[in-house]
This record gives C-alpha cells, sequence and structure tokens, in this order.
C-alpha cells in the first residue's frame, strides 16, 4: 500500500512546535520531502529558467528552420548551372521578362499571359494572367541580368517574409488556439499573445518554413508567383491596424476591426494577380466574420469587392477555358464522367499525403504516376475516402471543442485548395507541389490547434524529420541537370520527366539513352498522344542515318499533341520533310511537311532553304533560288544559305546574283568553299536556354 504524502508544514504548526525541539526535529524529518517539493515547484527561479531555456529551443528551431534548408539556393542553379523547365519559357525565353526596352511595354504585359503568350490571339494559352509576378521577374532581370543568383536570393528573401508574417497575421487576425502548449515565451511573444496562441503559430511557422515539397518554391525561378501572393495582403491588412489594436487583439485573441480595408484589398487584388489563389483571400476575411459571428458592413464589402474584382478577371481572359495536352492533365481528357471525378478525388489523396508524409517527391506527376481511378472496385478509392474522413472529422472536433481559430485555419486550408483541386475547372497540372504553398499554411494552423498536448515532443521530432527531407530535396535542385536525373529515374512513369531525361542525354550525344527515355515516355500514355518525344526520337534516327524510322516517327508526331512551350509545331513538320526526302527522295511527301512547317511561320530561314533543295531536286529552279535567297535574306550571317544561293546561281546561270552571293560568304567566312549541290541544314534544338 502507498503511504499517503502529506501536505507542507504549516507557519501554525511550526510555531507550535518551537518550544519542543525532539518533537519539531521527527515532524521535519517526516515532511522534508514534501517541503523540497513545495520548495521547487513555487521557486520562481525554476520558472524562469524553464521559460528562457523554452524561448531559447523556439529561436533555436526557427533559425535552423530557415537557414539550414535553403542557404544552399543563394548558388544553385544560376545562370552557368541552367535553367529547368518552367524557368525556361516563364523566365529565360519570356519577353516580357527579358526583352529588350524596345520589345517590352505595358500593353504587351496585361496581354500576355505568365508565359509569355498572347491570352487575345486565338492561340494556345494557359490564361495565367500574372502580371505583377511578372513585372518582379522584370526588376530582377534589370537589377541583376541572368547570370546571377539574384532570382534565388528574391526567392529566399519572399519566402522568409511569409514565413515570418505567420505569427503575428495569425495572432492579431485569425484568432488562434492551441491544446497541448501552456508555455509562454518570454520576450520573444511577450505582450503579442497569449499562453495558448504564441507556441500554436510559432509551430505552424516552423512547418510551413521547411516543408520538403516547398524545395521547388524556393529552388526554381519561377515558383515566385505564391510566394508573392501570399504575404500581400497579409501584410497590408495588418499593417493598417492601430498599434494600440494590434497589442489589444494579440493579447485577447479577439477578431479585430479593420478601419483600412482599402489597403487590404488594394493587397488582395495584387495578391490574385500575382497568383490566381491570391483571389481568395477575400473569401477567407469572410469565413472569419462568420466564424467569429461579427457580420457586418466589411463582410458585406469583402463579398462585393470579391465577386467583382473576380469576375473583371474572368471577363478580361475571356473565361477560363484552356487548351492543354493530355500530358498536362490527362483526366480531363477521360471520357467517363465516372473515371473523371473519382481520379481528380484520387488528385487530392496525393495532395494530403504530400502535406502528411511527403516521403516522394517530384517536379512532375503525368500520365502513368497516378493511373486513372476508373471504378470503386479499385483499392486506391480508400485514399480519397481516408482523405475526406480525416478532413470531416477534424472538422466535427472543431465545432465541438469550440475552436474557431483551428476552424478559421481549415477555412484557409480548403478555400485556397478549391481552386487548384479541379473541382470548379480543370487546371493545367495533375498535381502541383507548388500548388501547395498558400493551402499548407492553413492545413499546418489547423493540426497544429487541434492536436493534444501529450503530442508535443512527438510534433519536434516530424519537425526534424521535415528538416532532414528539407535538406535533401533542396539539394536534388542544386543543378538543372542533376535534378532532371534524380527525378528522371525516381519516376520512370512521368512523361515530363523521362522527356526532360532524354533531352539531357540528348544534349550529351549519348542516344541509346536519350532513345530509351523517349519510348518511356510516350509509353506511360496507352493512347501515345505526345507528340514532343516522338519528334526527340526521330531526330535522333535522322542523325543515326535511319531514315525511314525517321520518317515514321515524325508524321506520327504531326497527328499528335505538342506542347507550345516546349516545341514549335513548325520544327515537327520542317524535320518530317527531312526524313521524308532523305528516305527514297519522296519529293511530294517532304515538299508537303516543308510547305506546311512554312505556313505555320514564314520567318523560318532553315525551312526556307530545305524547302530550296527540295525543289531543286524536283526540278523547279526558279522557286529554288527564290526560296534560298529569302532564306539567306532573312538570316543574313548564315554562310550556308549564301552558299547555297551562290552555287545554285552559278548552275541556273545567274552569274550576277551568284557574284553578290560570294562576296556575302567570304566576308562571312573567308576560306569558305560552297557545294557543289544544294546544302540542307538540319541542327536540332539540343533543349534548355
Amino acid at each position: 500500500m502507498t503511504k499517503a504524502k502529506r501536505a507542507p508544514l504549516s507557519l501554525a504548526i511550526l510555531a507550535s512546535c518551537t518550544s519542543d525541539v525532539d518533537s519539531f526535529k521527527k515532524l521535519l524529518k517526516e515532511h522534508s520531502s514534501a517541503i523540497r517539493e513545495h520548495d521547487s515547484r513555487d521557486s520562481p527561479s525554476r520558472k524562469s529558467v524553464r521559460k528562457e531555456l523554452f524561448t531559447i529551443v523556439l529561436v533555436v528551431i526557427l533559425i535552423v528552420s530557415l537557414a539550414t534548408p535553403y542557404y544552399q539556393a543563394l548558388g544553385f542553379n544560376s545562370y552557368q548551372n541552367g535553367y529547368h523547365m518552367d524557368d525556361v519559357v516563364g523566365v529565360y525565353k519570356n519577353k516580357d521578362v527579358t526583352g529588350s526596352p524596345e520589345q517590352w511595354s505595358w500593353y504587351g504585359l496585361l496581354r500576355h499571359d505568365y508565359w509569355g503568350l498572347d491570352m487575345f490571339s486565338g492561340e494556345w494559352t494557359h490564361k495565367s494572367f500574372r502580371p505583377v509576378t511578372t513585372f518582379t521577374f522584370r526588376l530582377n532581370y534589370l537589377i541583376s541580368g541572368l547570370d546571377t543568383p539574384m532570382f534565388h536570393v528574391t526567392n529566399v528573401l519572399l519566402h522568409s517574409l511569409a514565413s515570418l508574417l505567420i505569427l503575428p497575421v495569425g495572432l492579431s487576425i485569425m484568432k488562434m488556439d492551441l491544446r497541448w502548449v501552456q508555455l509562454q515565451p518570454p520576450g520573444l511573444c511577450s505582450g503579442m499573445c497569449n499562453s495558448r496562441q504564441c507556441p500554436q503559430y510559432f509551430t505552424a511557422m516552423q512547418y510551413f518554413i521547411c516543408r520538403p515539397s516547398r524545395s521547388r518554391r524556393v529552388r526554381a525561378i519561377h515558383g515566385g508567383q505564391s510566394r508573392r501572393a501570399m504575404p500581400l495582403p497579409h501584410a497590408a491588412r495588418y499593417a493598417c491596424l492601430p498599434p494600440q489594436q494590434k497589442r489589444r487583439c494579440m493579447a485577447a485573441g479577439d477578431a479585430p476591426e479593420t478601419p483600412r480595408l482599402d489597403v487590404f484589398h488594394r493587397g488582395a487584388i495584387l495578391a490574385g494577380l500575382s497568383k490566381e489563389l491570391g483571389f481568395m483571400l477575400f473569401w477567407v476575411y469572410v469565413a472569419q466574420d462568420f466564424l467569429f459571428g461579427r457580420l457586418r458592413r466589411r463582410t458585406l464589402l469583402n463579398i462585393i469587392i470579391g465577386v467583382v474584382v473576380m469576375a473583371l478577371r474572368h471577363w478580361y481572359t475571356e473565361g477560363t477555358s484552356l487548351r492543354m495536352s493530355p500530358q498536362d492533365n490527362p483526366i480531363a481528357f477521360e471520357p467517363d464522367a465516372l473515371g473523371r471525378r473519382l481520379s481528380f478525388a484520387l488528385i487530392h489523396g496525393e495532395y494530403m499525403r504530400l502535406l502528411v508524409f511527403p516521403n516522394f517527391l517530384c517536379y512532375d506527376y503525368s500520365l502513368d504516376t497516378l493511373p486513372l481511378l476508373c471504378g470503386f472496385d479499385d483499392v486506391r478509392f480508400l485514399i480519397p475516402l481516408t482523405t475526406y474522413t480525416l478532413v470531416s472529422a477534424a472538422a466535427s472536433l472543431a465545432f465541438s471543442l469550440n475552436l474557431r481559430g483551428a476552424l478559421l485555419s481549415g477555412a484557409f486550408f480548403l478555400l485556397t485548395f478549391v481552386p487548384m483541386s479541379n473541382i470548379l475547372f480543370p487546371v493545367g497540372t495533375v498535381v502541383g507541389e507548388r500548388l501547395l504553398y498558400i493551402p499548407s499554411f492553413g492545413f499546418l494552423a489547423a493540426v497544429c490547434g487541434l492536436l493534444p498536448r501529450k503530442f508535443q515532443n512527438a510534433m519536434l521530432a516530424v519537425w526534424a524529420l521535415m528538416l532532414v527531407r528539407t535538406i535533401k530535396r533542396v539539394d536534388d535542385w542544386k543543378t538543372a541537370d542533376h535534378l532532371t536525373l534524380v527525378d528522371g529515374y525516381a519516376n520512370l512513369k512521368s512523361a515530363k520527366t523521362q522527356f526532360n531525361l532524354g533531352v539531357r542525354y540528348f544534349s550529351m550525344g549519348d542516344f541509346d539513352n536519350a532513345m530509351a527515355a523517349f519510348e518511356r515516355s510516350w509509353q506511360s500514355d496507352p493512347e501515345e498522344r505526345d507528340a514532343t518525344a516522338f519528334w526527340r526520337a526521330g531526330q535522333i534516327e535522322i542523325i543515326r542515318g535511319n531514315f525511314a524510322r525517321a520518317r515514321e516517327l515524325l508524321i506520327g508526331a504531326t497527328t499528335k499533341y505538342g506542347a507550345k512551350l516546349m516545341v514549335k509545331e513548325e520544327e515537327v513538320f520542317h524535320d518530317a520533310a527531312v526524313a521524308c526526302f532523305h528516305d527514297n527522295r519522296r519529293l511530294e511527301e517532304a515538299m508537303y511537311y516543308m510547305s506546311a512547317a512554312l505556313t505555320l511561320n514564314r520567318d523560318f530561314p532553315k525551312a526556307l532553304n530545305n524547302l530550296g533543295c527540295i525543289q531543286w531536286a524536283a526540278g523547279d529552279r526558279e522557286m529554288a533560288l527564290n526560296a534560298v535567297a529569302e532564306a539567306a535574306e532573312s538570316a543574313v550571317d548564315n554562310v550556308i544559305y549564301w552558299g547555297n544561293l551562290w552555287a545554285l546561281s552559278e548552275l541556273a546561270g545567274y552569274l550576277d546574283v551568284a557574284q553578290v552571293a560570294k562576296s556575302r560568304a567570304l566576308e562571312i567566312q573567308a576560306d569558305f568553299v560552297p557545294n557543289s549541290d544544294c546544302t540542307w541544314e538540319f541542327m536540332p534544338d539540343k533543349g534548355g536556354p
């Protein structure tokens, strides 16, 4: 039987025992352990030490979370190391970013989408209207050009700002609760938050900083849209609060009044023009008013302005419909309605996996990476079912415990997740790790607000694991070539990872590995609808001299989907014509495909020169000379075109034209000697900038 503990000695007992020393010693011995426990428990010095240690731990965690994973980003992936995938088309080749002063204009910025394509030309466009992001890229370019890591410095600074804003904005605007931390770190949050609020947002902040899926947002140049979108409205709304109201709201956790709504509205609009998810922040603050029971004129104003702004954006870009390929979003091409809905639900489960257990990460998840979910008998249906069950259970728990802060965080997560969920409209990607940047803030805050106290140590362990995974993932992004190899072999079922891997081997002259990668790329789609992989494979066969196989591949490529951002359609038709001509001189086929290439783009000197070679072989000398002359005039520094004009003009008897062409060719290259026949030009683009 356990002996019951006695209470510490009171002053009355001590006073009664002073006359009897022996009795006093006996009582003192019996109560000594209780006295020590009492003194230790009530010691102000021990309490202060614990608080100081807790503060130090939090600060160290913050510094480690922010600095350790991303310090390498300042030197990685700069111009010398190459731009990767979307960086090439979104920054390097985008005239709205790198164009000369004569090419750049405000008019062009407002007409073009994020990739520099005209939204109103009727051609392919993503309808991603993000002029604020593009303009900031332009400023980066004007300051430092493309051969410095300034883009990545900007990324790290913006990510740091977005992360650090979580604490003050969450405490002053979104009333939060935390059930498992009861210590208030002095100094760090003194006067800002009560003991239940501050640690929650601090925990959410440190997890937000070092999420492994965050690596692409910091490492890739083009990942800056969300980093620009997230801080703008939060900073605007927080900045327009009076100082005394900030202190009162932080201390009490009350939802504040906002006397300068115009400042917040400007910030939210700029956020939406940086990334479409930014417009959803209007509805986050509407949800805040509903949850806190403060439906006022500002609520109606937020609803009206949010609807008007989104309607104007929809009207200006002429809708949200976009032309995409099956490689972008194959689910959108699935004719079975049930299969589409179930497959989109599977994507929701994959996003939840990325938030909870990001063990597998890749820059692309297209096609066979996530095969279509076509029925309820597929065991993978348990993934979205589990996701929806967990979200519903978390919402029910928050309602039952009246955790309005956790509910508001959940609303933030759901409202910013809906536009990327394919529920309202199909988006141009299957799974995008980068798209979770803004929704993950609400998810992390909700999780930190719902976990019970006993999970405190476990959360720190999870943070350490996330940090290690983030450091590893950042290292994967150190160069474009390294990432292409790592993800190319980690995900053999993605059409884009295999295509990029093939292009890398192609540029190195390793045609065997390149061909194997291109075959995996088109085989990831059972219907083999990707033109780009067939096109590159056809180029390899031309270089190898296998013209019959090249003709088969390239003619097939002309009938398939092509991504305008990755390949110009005229290049595919041009190469098909080359293969047809050299495969037993199929002149009619070659003429057809070369004419089609020039129909798509008349300003195509290589095609003009090669069209002249076809026409010369067909006996149409006048047309051949005209085509070669047009090619030479279009590319005045190309010695091949002037050499062809020199040789063909002499053969046709136009000696004066031949003399002009000869002088121009020798001016370009003094030792140049033309061929006796028309010279073809075939220089396939090796990819990259």
